[in-house]
């Protein structure tokens, strides 16, 4: 496993804790920084940013969206009701991604990438784990939140899936990409 030098600052939490890694001094690769991807069923998830226009982006994660009232305002009306960890975003999260659906970059049909993100339960990732996809229009970039799209999370409480939202066949696509990426990154892990 490769792993690289760790500043605990960059990984801070939003809740003020630091992830466990500052313990350990180093972070792994594989979950932080996930490689350009070919979907099992066709297209394709790349790491943030995908064009110039979603620079703003690159880096980011599922807590640091929910700063972005471009997302919240969407974000806030679809899991009202929800569970803390769902409606705050505030447990691990890996870097976003972009997915790209078969047709090519543009996605076909006037669709642009669709931005995915990921969190999970604190203190119970492996059973608790929630993804969210984002349709974004062509070249928007952070303003193609706002643009009336699709959004939609997939939560996955106790290994059982549920959807919220307007989850379109790209969106649904592009999470279980997310998904399949990430059961991948594991099991070379383990």
């Amino acid at each position: 496993m490769r792993r690289i030098a760790f500043n605990p600052v960059r990984f801070a939490h939003p809740s003020g804790c630091v992830l466990a890694a500052v313990l350990l001094g180093f972070v792994d690769v594989a979950l932080s920084q996930r490689p350009t991807f070919d979907c099992p069923g066709g297209g394709r998830l790349e790491p943030a940013p995908a064009a110039p226009a979603d620079a703003a982006l690159a880096g980011q994660r599922a807590f640091d969206l929910i700063r972005m009232p471009e997302f919240a305002s969407r974000h806030w009306a679809l899991v009202e009701g929800e569970a803390a960890w769902v409606r705050d975003l505030r447990g691990p999260s890996a870097a976003n991604r972009f997915y790209f659906p078969p047709a090519g970059r543009e996605g076909g049909g006037g669709t642009g990438p669709i931005l995915v993100f990921d969190s999970c339960k604190p203190r119970d990732c492996g059973d608790n784990q929630l993804y969210g996809a984002f349709e974004m229009a062509p070249g928007a970039g952070v303003a193609g939140i706002g643009s009336g799209r699709g959004y939609g999370l997939r939560i996955l409480e106790n290994r059982v899936p549920r959807d919220l939202g307007n989850l379109s066949p790209a969106g649904r696509a592009a999470i279980e990409c997310a998904q399949a990426q990430d059961d991948e990154l594991r099991r070379r892990r383990n």
